[in-house]
This record gives structure tokens, sequence and C-alpha cells, in this order.
């Protein structure tokens, strides 16, 4: 067989193979598109059901009027909380799981509450932090990477880079040093017994590219202190750590989001500003 008929041959074949592998992709993410939200619906609907039969069992300490509308309200955050999770949006079930469970908190601690009531908020409580402990179980089992569209954009200078933050940073005591001083100056004794230095030409040394690197800065008095650059840099360390560590991070804020259009599972970030 003549050899370019050949090679044409199997390109067409291989062009025809991609496009079936292409069109089975398509049909298999379809299939888990359609499961994960199956799956998340039927989650969201038995934690409902479950905290509803929680309200319902209420006994309010004043008349039915308040109790009624208590229970209305409570069965409102709920509602809005696991149809958000039963959609995939973990953002949205998340913000109001942590606004659901600071009510509840406020409200155990209200002494003007009766002895009932406030047992019915306890058990509302172990529930809420169930159902947070679930969506963060969720949120890593489905959630994907997202790149930002953007990542091709960002541009840096890598020797400025290093020069300014990589070298001034690049030793462990360095960075024990910054995280010392967010919370404010320390004077040279105070920060070298924090650090558990006895050497103190070490931290002298240390403190030197800190300070070169204008991350550090000493005040009128000689206390030692972050600069506007050093607290950027500890901002940052922080949003890059609990990016890492969510498990790690106790409070969380969260911003605005658009509903979601698809069932993809929207990951929790953890974001600080």
């Amino acid at each position: 067989m003549d050899p370019l008929l050949t090679k044409e041959i199997k390109s067409i074949l291989e062009d025809v193979i991609d496009q079936k592998i292409g069109n089975l992709e398509k049909e298999v993410m379809g299939i888990k598109s359609t499961m994960t939200a199956q799956y998340l619906s039927s989650i969201g609907r038995f934690m409902e059901m479950e905290a509803v039969e929680t309200v319902d069992e209420f006994v309010c300490c004043f008349h039915e009027g308040v109790e009624a509308n208590c229970k209305n309200s409570l069965r409102s955050w709920i509602k809005k909380y696991t149809n958000a999770l039963a959609m995939g949006d973990l953002l949205e079930a998340f913000s109001v799981l942590e606004s659901f469970l600071n009510k509840a908190n406020k409200n155990i601690k209200d002494t003007e509450m009766g002895l009932a009531c406030k047992s019915d908020w306890k058990n509302i409580l172990k529930i809420l932090n169930r159902h947070k402990e679930i969506a963060r179980d969720i949120s890593v089992q489905f959630s994907e990477r997202n790149v930002p569209a953007d990542i091709g954009e960002i541009n840096f200078n890598p020797n400025e880079m290093y020069d300014e933050i990589v070298f001034p940073l690049s030793h462990s005591l360095r960075i024990q040093i910054i995280h010392q001083l967010k919370s404010g100056t320390k004077r040279f004794t105070n920060l070298k017994n924090e650090l558990k230095v006895k050497n103190t030409g070490l931290l002298v040394h240390h403190l030197k590219p800190l300070i070169e690197a204008n991350i550090v800065q000493q005040d009128f008095q000689k206390r030692y202190q972050l600069t506007d650059k050093g607290l950027m840099i500890v901002k940052h360390f922080s949003k890059i750590f609990t990016g890492m560590h969510p498990e790690n991070e106790e409070e969380i804020t969260l911003g605005f989001i658009d509903k979601m259009d698809s069932p993809n599972v929207k990951k929790l970030p953890v974001l600080n500003d």
C-alpha cells in the first residue's frame, strides 16, 4: 500500500477515535455531574429533616405566639443553608451556617432564657456544628482546584522578588521574627526571649536582612516593628497558610457570590480581609 495513503488513513482513524473519546468524556462528565447533584440534594434534604425535627421539639419559655415565630424563623434558616448545599453552593451554605451558629451561641448565653429553651438551643448547636463538618467533608471530596482565568497574565520580576522578599526571609528564624512582630513592637530583649535565642549575635545577624529589605524597622525608642511592607507580607503569609490548611481556620469570612447555574460543587475557601 502507498505509504502516503497509509498515513492519510491513519490520520483519519486518529481523528475519529479522538472524536469518539471526546464524546465519551462528555457523557461521563454528564453522568458524574448528575450523580453529584443527586447526592448533594439527598444530603441537603436529610440535614433539613434532621434539623427541623429538632426545632419542632422546641419548648418556648414565653407564649405560643413567640414560639411559633421562633420556630418559623429557625426553619427559614435551616431551609436556606440546606437548599444551598443541595445545589452544591457550599459557599452560601457555609456562610449561613456560620451566622446561624453565632445566633445559637448568643441565645445559649442569654441569661433571661429558661432552662428548657437553653437546652433546645444546645441541641440545635450540636446539629449545626455537625452540619458544618459535613459541608467541609463534601467540599474536600467533590471540589476541584480552580485556577484563575488570568493566572497567565500575572507577572513579576524574579530577580527583584528574590532580592526583596525571598532572600530576606530565607531562614526559619526570620519567619519567626516577623511572626512575633505581627502583634506589635518589641524590644530586642523581649524578642530574643520570646524566640528563645541564646546567641545575641545570631538574632542581630538575622534581623539585619529584614531591616535592609524594609520588612522590619526600629522606632524612635529602638523597638522593632513591622513596616507596611512587612505587614503586607504577614497578611499574605496568613492567606497562603489558611488556604493550605483550612482545617485550622476557626473564623471564616465569606464574600457575596452569585447563585450557581450548574451542579458543580463550589469549594469552601478561607478568606481573610
